[in-house]
């Protein structure tokens, strides 16, 4: 056993379905502790949670409101006046919080990821994987994310339901290969010009220190102890975005009619994600028809034929390990 201690954190919201198998998962690949904050004020913390010893549970209330009001983050402007309406600002006073108590608890890697995301190790295990870091000297790594395919509508579990993968575009050699394949892509309307629906830049892990703080939810900002990091060759992570029309609904009718700004007005970055957008528009017409057309037009692989295509090309890949991991977990 590795004498690194490894954890997670993650802001979490409406995720009764996956909640048990995103935490069985990760501590059962190698994962020593995991830091979960309910975003949702309402939300009542499972009592197996709040009894489990390799879990810390932070509701979201006036206590965690006051944390919030002590960290470095909390300075930049941008965050403390968009709290309230941007989930990214929350995810990122989270973030640091947890880097705190991850320090207190001797905790020495964190990764940052979101509730519909797991840590894929590919060939080599967790607690090889953070050794390697170590001998390596690195302070600071990110990995590249796969975006699950949904190839049917209705999915409950993604993670469990859930097991195609299309490849991560900003590599070069992802991209020659979508370059290559352009006229088929061009004719499969689940597949978007982006080719990804949502974010395809990276997920960090970071070596915990006093001085460790969150950069944005993708990156961490580390002090001069170390080299950092950008890989294609190891560890992924797998993100399973609105797999499933409930969860496509869900998360927009919880989004509610946001701007086309991240961190609300006065904010210089717009929001260039068309599919999240569109995600806003549609949901928020509160049309049945419309919204069942859409994600079925739009998120949908429901040809096999199509399917083994994209495999054969290597524009997607069956990644099953997470499916089998989880396949008779009813509870942690």
């Amino acid at each position: 056993m590795s004498s690194i201690k490894k954890a997670l954190v993650t802001t979490l919201r409406d995720a009764d379905e996956v909640l048990s198998s995103f935490v069985h998962y990760h501590l059962q690949i190698g994962f020593d502790h995991l830091f979960l904050f309910f975003d949702d004020p309402k939300a009542n913390i499972p009592q197996w949670v709040k009894q489990h010893a390799k879990l810390t549970a932070f509701a979201r209330n006036d206590a965690l409101e006051d944390a919030w009001s002590t960290t470095s983050s909390f300075l930049i402007p941008q965050i403390s006046r968009s709290i309230d309406s941007e989930a990214m600002s929350r995810q990122i006073l989270n973030a640091e919080l947890a880097l705190r108590e991850a320090y207190y608890k001797k905790i020495r890697w964190l990764l940052h990821i979101d509730i519909d995301e797991l840590f894929y190790p590919e060939e080599t295990t967790v607690d090889a994987h953070f050794q390697r870091m170590e001998d390596l000297g690195l302070a600071c790594i990110s990995y590249p994310n796969l975006e699950g395919v949904t190839e049917q509508k209705a999915i409950s579990n993604y993670f469990r339901e859930v097991s195609l993968f299309k490849i991560n575009p900003t590599d070069k050699a992802n991209a020659a290969l979508i370059r290559e394949n352009r006229p088929l892509l061009k004719q499969i309307n689940q597949i978007p010009p982006s080719f990804f629906h949502y974010y395809a830049s990276h997920k960090s892990a970071v070596r915990v220190t006093p001085n460790t703080l969150p950069k944005g939810v993708h990156n961490f900002s580390v002090p001069t102890i170390g080299k950092y990091l950008k890989t294609f060759s190891g560890p992924v992570i797998l993100h399973y975005p609105c797999c499933g029309i409930d969860h496509f609904i869900r998360k927009y009718k919880t989004l509610g009619s946001f701007g086309d700004r991240w961190f609300g007005q006065g904010s210089q970055r717009r929001i260039k994600i068309e599919s999240h957008l569109k995600g806003r528009d549609v949901v928020g017409s509160n049309d049945e028809e419309t919204i069942q057309s859409y994600y079925s037009n739009n998120f949908v692989f429901s040809a096999p034929a199509l399917t083994r295509e994209l495999i054969t090309r290597g524009l997607c890949r069956r990644i099953t390990s997470p499916v089998a991991i989880l396949q008779d977990v009813q509870y942690v």
